[in-house]
């Protein structure tokens, strides 16, 4: 005679079941994770963009002064462009005739950044009629 063990069917439906839903949790973890990644990296293309255009500003303002004056150039506060905003600091230090400006752009969309820096060397001439301009360095 044969006997059928009640439990057996049990065990194998459980195992199945143990299975499948560790498939789905790992499918839709998965899944998830490839959202944000993909919501990250528009993100961040977005920062760079903000930051971009504020380097391209930073440049507008300060063309008119950066070979007559350029110690008066000044940073940009946090300023709304798009989907999210920029902040451009400019650093300035003199030693003698040379001038080093730093500009740093940083860009920020959502939970993500993107900074950028610059750096601009300007050496004094003197000119014959006594006005002070100031040139870049050659690389």
């Amino acid at each position: 005679m044969i006997r059928i063990n009640a439990d057996s069917g049990g065990i194998s439906l459980r195992i199945i079941l143990i299975l499948i839903t560790l498939i789905l949790v790992g499918a839709g973890t998965y899944y998830i994770l490839e959202k944000n990644n993909k919501k990250n990296m528009i993100n961040h293309r977005k920062a760079l963009e903000c930051s971009d255009y504020g380097l391209q500003q930073i440049m507008i303002l300060a063309s008119d002064n950066i070979y007559k004056n350029p110690l008066k150039i000044c940073s940009i506060p946090k300023t709304k462009y798009g989907d999210g905003w920029y902040r451009v600091t400019v650093h300035s230090v003199r030693k003698e005739d040379i001038i080093t400006i730093t500009i740093i752009s940083e860009g920020i969309t959502d939970s993500q950044s993107a900074s950028q820096e610059k750096t601009v060397i300007l050496h004094q001439i003197i000119e014959q009629s006594g006005d002070t301009i100031w040139k870049p360095v050659p690389e």
